[in-house]
């Protein structure tokens, strides 16, 4: 099976990480109290991963992109989504095989699509990161890759925060120089080695 491009980027980075720093992957977003999607509970992880690096624990939330800057979430879209959308994919799914089977319609056309989360800002992810920056020797960071520009950086969620707060749609590669550092990457073969010195050093 493939690897789509955000898992391949994840894949890179972690290898990229000096062995000697404690690395932790924190489980995915999708992932429940009792691992299923249609639970009621679903955790909402601060960041993707904890890495302990001289002294300081920094707390590193990874997006990448196909384009050439990064969408942020509108701040209350979700909710009133909920709002409107009660029910999950697999119900959709058992409504829809019921009108096809009268041929009124496609299947496929009336299931929601799942939509990737790799290069999407979203205003709680912020939040958190926030929130554990202000604590004693923590580090939020965001490290954005834009993949088909070969360029990754390395941001504080402070600047991303006030990008936010001053209602930015996106954050763009001019954006992205002025407010982060600039990752050297080389490319080994089909994958990338990312030179994470600036965010432990």
């Amino acid at each position: 099976m493939a690897i789509n491009t955000g898992k391949r980027f994840e894949e890179d980075f972690k290898k990229s990480i000096p062995e000697k720093y404690c690395v932790i992957r924190l489980k995915d977003s999708a992932s429940s109290w009792n691992g299923g999607t249609s639970s009621r509970f679903t955790i909402n992880n601060p960041c993707d991963y904890i890495v302990f690096a001289n002294k300081w624990l920094h707390l590193v939330e990874l997006k990448s992109h196909k384009g050439a800057s990064f969408p942020i979430a509108p701040k209350y879209k979700e909710k009133k989504r909920m709002k409107k959308i009660k029910i999950n994919r697999k119900q959709w799914y058992k409504i829809a095989q019921v009108m096809h089977s009268f041929k009124f319609l496609n299947i496929e056309k009336y299931i929601p699509k799942k939509v990737s989360n790799y290069g999407v800002i979203k205003p709680n992810q912020i939040n958190d990161l926030i929130k554990y920056h202000k604590k004693e020797n923590v580090n939020g960071i965001f490290i954005f890759n834009l993949s088909e520009k070969d360029r990754t950086y390395c941001v504080d969620c402070r600047e991303v925060k006030q990008a936010i707060d001053e209602n930015k749609k996106s954050l763009s590669m001019e954006w992205l120089n002025l407010h982060g550092i600039l990752l050297n990457q080389e490319k080994k073969k089909t994958r990338w080695k990312y030179d994470l010195s600036p965010m432990f050093d």
